[in-house]
């Protein structure tokens, strides 16, 4: 019997590929070699997107969310359930404050959504990313982003204005934070 050692060294000399590899390994390796041409000549069939002359107008922003605090007084009873190193005469619970996304074409409302804060709690930052395909021209975009709650004093952020889509354009709508505004950041 053979030990390892004398099987390393055996193959060390120059014992062939064809010695040691085991015949029942042929067909994986075959199958193998067989799938790896099937993808590589797939890879080659000309494959055509459909709406190949539409244009797209992109909504993308992050906007930094709002928390509202909403406190209240607790009890005298409510008090006396609490251990007493948890006794606070107020409670106050935060969340984000989410917001109202609409965005109108040509007098059309292709986007109405609500869009809330990221994160468990509601405390991270406000995504939005929408992508609204439209047919080339000119077009009257209308987007406005408010608070959902109806608050009074927020003007939110808006966009009102005539676009140019060339076919296979895509125009991003964003948000300038220095400015707290919506803008068409043009195509480089």
């Amino acid at each position: 019997m053979r030990t390892p050692l004398a099987r390393v060294r055996d193959a060390a000399r120059g014992a062939g590929l064809a010695s040691r590899l085991p015949v029942k390994a042929l067909p994986g390796a075959a199958a193998t070699v067989l799938l790896v041409a099937a993808v590589a000549g797939l890879s080659r069939v000309p494959y055509a997107l459909g709406g190949e002359e539409q244009a797209t107008l992109r909504l993308s922003w992050r906007l930094q969310g709002e928390a509202v605090e909403e406190c209240r007084d607790l009890s005298p009873e409510e008090l006396e359930r609490l251990p007493v190193h948890m006794r606070a005469a107020r409670t106050c619970k935060s969340r984000g404050v989410s917001y109202a996304l609409e965005a109108k074409v040509d007098g059309q409302p292709l986007v109405r959504d609500v869009v809330h804060p990221a994160g468990a709690r509601g405390d991270r930052p406000v995504y939005v990313l929408e992508d609204v395909p439209l047919a080339p021209g000119p077009h009257r975009v209308s987007v406005t982003f408010r608070r959902s709650d109806g608050s009074e004093g927020d003007p939110g952020l808006a966009f009102d204005g005539t676009l140019l889509f060339a076919p296979r354009e895509v125009l991003l709508l964003t948000y300038d934070p220095g400015a707290r505004r919506l803008f068409v950041r043009e195509p480089e």
